[in-house]
């Protein structure tokens, strides 16, 4: 795996050469869709939803078996803020657990299922699923669970 910068209309992505023969990539709309989302509203949305201040890496667009996924996560949730659970987990951050960037009628769109992912300090990991995230026509829409 090779991650290279590409530079479309002026905008800089990395993109991620997954195959040890791909030797160049072709931008394709997904690619350039993924690149252009502002994180910020969902961002904020997760420091609102857990009430941590949390830093975040930069979302990264990535083609995994085909399919075109947006990778980023939180730093670590503070454990003293986890009540017992802070006693039990080595560490807890927010990610997405899965995620796709699909195209129908020429037109790309970006669903993430925001997960919170932790470790016991035994070893064992484990999540759950948050919230759904959506970004379609330059706007994103939540959808928690139970809605």
């Amino acid at each position: 795996m090779k991650t290279i910068k590409v530079v479309e209309n002026g905008v800089t992505f990395d993109a991620v050469l997954e195959e040890k023969k791909q030797k160049e990539i072709n931008v394709t709309p997904e690619m350039k869709f993924g690149s252009e989302i502002n994180f910020t509203e969902l961002f904020i949305y997760v420091k609102q939803f857990t009430g941590q201040d949390l830093t975040f890496t930069n979302p990264k667009v990535k083609c995994v078996n085909g399919y075109w996924r947006i990778e980023w996560k939180s730093s670590s949730i503070d454990p003293a803020s986890l009540g017992v659970f802070g006693k039990i987990l080595d560490y807890c951050i927010v990610e997405p657990f899965n995620s796709q960037i699909i195209k129908i009628d020429n037109v790309c769109r970006y669903w993430s299922t925001v997960h919170i992912s932790y470790q016991h300090k035994d070893g064992g990991s484990n999540g759950m699923k948050l919230f759904t995230a959506i970004h379609e026509d330059g706007k994103w829409l939540f959808r928690n669970i139970g809605e």
